[in-house]
């Protein structure tokens, strides 16, 4: 967020995270622009997991995670703190009630294997090769139909209008060429193996998520993990930021 918004960085694709609801409440010029990734109503690619071992002792339900050791990418500040959050809701519990890890997704599989985390939350591809490989099982995932990730712009062009609508022109294309049997495209398939260092079968196979072709943001989501954000006390400030402040349409 720091490059972005000191003009280092025109484009990041990430996730929401204090980082960036940080930065605009210091005012620096850094917005939501595009939603991506939107959990699916068919699968789930992301997902709540517990260790195979503590799954087959009668662990089988978040609640069973109260006090326990959870990884996920970005530690408390981050997207996937949220989306744990929204799994534990059902359980009248918080991330507040259990031990947060930060662990990228490479490195869960090998805390699984160690037993250094009782659980991990991990996305797609991972998910599906944690099952496989029997390291841990599925107990929770984000409701279907939110988007928590997706792209920012920073200053060289939220003040150029025309360019923006250039490169958002050039990211829904990417978008449309997503859809359906797109996603199999051989080139895509290997930036996929490429950057997840994961099979192309394992790929193939896994849950996909929504992306669609417009980019729509996810207002509702942007909003609700500020709030979440808020009640941890992750944030410093009390108030919600409008979301005219938070997020630019191009």
């Amino acid at each position: 967020m720091a490059l972005a918004a000191t003009g280092h960085l025109d484009v990041v694709a990430a996730a929401l995270s204090t980082a960036f609801y940080n930065a605009v409440n210091r005012s620096l010029p850094v917005k939501f622009v595009a939603s991506t990734a939107y959990q699916p109503k068919i699968g789930h690619p992301s997902a709540l997991l517990i260790r195979e071992d503590l799954y087959a002792a009668g662990a089988r339900t978040p609640a069973a995670l109260r006090g326990k050791k959870i990884g996920w990418l970005g530690g408390s500040g981050a997207l996937a703190a949220y989306y744990v959050s929204r799994i534990l809701r059902r359980y009248g519990m918080s991330v507040k009630d259990v031990e947060p890890v930060n662990l990228a997704n490479p490195d869960q599989g090998i805390a699984l294997e160690r037993k250094a985390v009782d659980a991990v939350f991990s996305n797609s591809p991972f998910t599906e090769a944690f099952q496989q490989r029997k390291l841990a099982r599925v107990v929770g995932f984000p409701p279907a139909g939110i988007s928590g990730s997706g792209v920012f712009f920073g200053p060289s062009l939220l003040d150029n209008i025309d360019a923006a609508r250039d490169v958002m022109n050039a990211l829904r294309k990417a978008a449309r060429d997503l859809q359906g049997p797109g996603y199999f495209a051989p080139d895509l398939q290997q930036a996929f193996v490429t950057y997840t260092r994961q099979p192309a079968d394992l790929i193939r196979n896994s849950p996909r998520y929504d992306v669609y072709p417009d980019l729509r943001v996810d207002l509702p989501t942007v909003q609700d993990v500020q709030r979440e954000f808020i009640e941890e006390n992750a944030l410093p400030y009390k108030s919600p930021i409008n979301e005219a402040l938070l997020v630019a349409r191009f």
